[in-house]
């Protein structure tokens, strides 16, 4: 949070975030500061609000977007990490995926927000890590279960020169879990850096392999173990 906030303040509001479409960095910053106030009431609350606030005509966004990560961090400082809360329609989901679910959603738009300015891109490796698994996790899922799959023809395993073991994501014509977990094995080995990982996965749940290029979303597991 404390890295995005002087990209807002230095770089102009129109600049464009090629990363997320036609938004610019204002767009960004609005997006954030609505995402942690969301965040915050549904952690302080366990329900969400439909409620959709956006800063005061003439406001500096960064501004209003601090306001928004104040209030989401006394939030998650007075929360109780184990109460049940809302958490886009998972059964007996609690406080915690919240901790979890605004770091991944301010470290991919951070990325977007240094990229659309020019500064050095850096994602720390276990949160770029976490990202990837956040999205096999949750994301996939609730996609899945959303009753909106796409085809998964194959596996894929992603190796990084900064985890200690590859991330291996395999393929599986029936769910065998509650969350779509699976057995198989990897075919189609992919090399990146994992801040190339966060980039990718969060946004728009893709693989680009060797062999191939498919939309995640059927059911798929991901482990660390060796290939």
């Amino acid at each position: 949070m404390a890295a995005f906030e002087p990209l807002l303040r230095t770089a102009a509001p129109d600049t464009p975030v090629p990363t997320c479409g036609s938004w610019n960095l204002q767009d960004l910053g609005t997006h954030l500061g609505q995402a942690y106030r969301f965040a915050a009431t549904v952690v302080r609350t366990g329900r969400p609000s439909r409620e959709q606030v956006t800063a005061a005509d003439g406001e500096p966004v960064a501004d209003w977007y601090a306001q928004g990560a104040d209030v989401l961090l006394s939030a998650l400082e007075e929360a109780d990490p184990a109460a049940p809360c809302w958490a886009f329609g998972i059964e007996e989901a609690v406080t915690a995926l919240w901790f979890r679910r605004v770091v991944m959603d301010t470290a991919v738009h951070l990325v977007d927000a240094q990229l659309a300015t020019g500064a050095e891109v850096h994602v720390e490796p276990l949160i770029a890590a976490d990202g990837v698994d956040e999205v096999f996790d949750l994301m996939v899922p609730l996609v899945w279960g959303r009753g909106e799959p796409k085809a998964l023809p194959g596996s894929v395993a992603l190796r990084t020169g900064s985890a200690p073991t590859p991330l291996r994501v395999r393929a599986a014509r029936q769910p065998t879990g509650a969350h779509g977990r699976c057995t198989g094995h990897a075919r189609c080995p992919s090399w990146s850096p994992l801040s190339s990982c966060i980039r990718t996965y969060p946004r728009a749940l893709t693989v680009e392999s060797s062999r191939s290029s498919w939309a995640a979303s059927p059911p798929c597991g991901v482990d660390t173990g060796s290939p």
